[in-house]
């Protein structure tokens, strides 16, 4: 993932959503637009100034993990309580505060698939038939330039070594860092669900790699032979999961005023679309200005059944037709349900059901709401 500060806005910018993932890429981009500006200011003052990035997200942090991204930046953090040396703006001279201007280049937004980048990695014979098969899905190595590439939503294409044309497309589920193969190992330990290695000294590490059971200090002697300690002590180490690319779905109601296509240009328009936001307040509190409309009761919690995604959505207004239909009239907009389907192609989980039932098709019928569903192949 390519992420990129593209300015700054406040924690309280609704405008922006929230990027749900606080990932070392991310966080990576944001600490060189900190070093490239040289801004210093404290965790209190991140409510004021908070990072844009170019996927149209802001990434906001707790005061203590500002002072530590601001750590990282300046040099200064090495892991403990050293986060607390950026924790307030009291806590830097007065003199060394810098504040970012507030803009944001929404020019430079990119739809977020367009983010995402496609690594590949070779891989001895049995290696790629266990990744292939689905019995290896955490790749533990070190964390390279290449690793540092990776984001969850990324994919990687791996290669039979000596095949060039048998390959298996997967996505980054999540990612762990440690110091060393042994802290990551001890933590798959912690953490592993299989009974086998929660009362035993041994442990199946067969999703990593390892064919045979054994304690997490001889998994680590494992990698630590296969990469070297030299590349473990000056890398670290990481555990990416891996599984196959998996469907994904978005539905939301799209409230707009008929015939303007941006209300920033026109004051008058922008006054309508103030009332209109007051006006769906009274419906609910869950949604968000955009450049054309307001975005509202977003869903993106996949359900191969999407009828049950658009229920969670629409489930503030059932019951409400008549009134949503009044205020369509009385403010000369109109609203749209939103449905937005993207199918992998290489995905072996069952296609999304798209159908609308009865009374979805109903809500619409006598709100005057428009169905609106846009289908992505990837």
């Amino acid at each position: 993932m390519k992420y990129k500060v593209i300015g700054w806005t406040s924690c309280d910018d609704c405008v922006y959503p929230s990027h749900k993932y606080l990932t070392e890429p991310l966080e990576r981009a944001i600490i060189e637009d900190i070093k490239a500006n040289g801004y210093c200011f404290g965790g209190d003052a991140h409510d004021r100034f908070c990072p844009v990035l170019n996927d149209g997200t802001r990434a906001i942090y707790s005061a203590r993990s500002w002072g530590r991204v601001m750590g990282r930046a300046h040099g200064v953090y090495s892991g403990g309580y050293d986060y607390i040396h950026f924790y307030m703006d009291e806590f830097i001279d007065e003199k060394h505060r810098v504040y970012p201007k507030l803009y944001v280049d929404e020019s430079l937004i990119m739809p977020r698939e367009d983010l995402k980048d496609t690594f590949h990695i070779t891989l001895p014979d049995g290696q790629f038939f266990a990744v292939r098969d689905g019995e290896m899905s955490v790749l533990v190595r070190p964390f390279d330039e290449q690793s540092k590439l990776f984001d969850v939503g990324d994919y990687i294409e791996f290669v039979r070594q000596g095949r060039e044309d048998e390959s298996v497309r997967m996505c980054v589920a999540g990612m762990n860092l440690a110091e060393t193969f042994l802290k990551l190992l001890t933590c798959y330990v912690r953490n592993v669900k299989s009974n086998e290695c929660k009362d035993e000294p041994c442990c199946d590490f067969t999703s990593l790699g390892i064919p045979q059971a054994c304690t997490a200090e001889e998994a680590a002697e494992y990698f630590l032979k296969k990469y070297g300690k030299e590349r473990e002590k000056e890398l670290g180490a990481v555990a990416i999961e891996i599984k196959r690319p998996s469907h994904e779905c978005k539905t939301y109601l799209f409230l707009k005023l008929k015939g303007i296509d941006d209300y920033r240009i026109d004051m008058g328009a922008y006054e309508r679309m103030d009332n209109l936001g007051m006006a769906i307040s009274a419906f609910t509190e869950d949604y968000v200005l955009r450049k054309y409309g307001y975005e509202i009761a977003l869903n993106d919690e996949y359900d191969v059944d999407i009828n049950n995604m658009v229920r969670k959505t629409i489930r503030n207004f059932v019951g409400k037709e008549k009134e949503i239909r009044q205020m369509l009239e009385r403010f000369g907009a109109e609203m749209y349900l939103e449905i937005v389907p993207e199918i992998r192609a290489d995905s072996d989980e069952p296609k999304p059901i798209l159908s609308p039932d009865d009374d979805i098709i109903e809500f619409a019928y006598k709100s005057g709401v428009k169905l609106d569903i846009d289908y992505y192949v990837l």
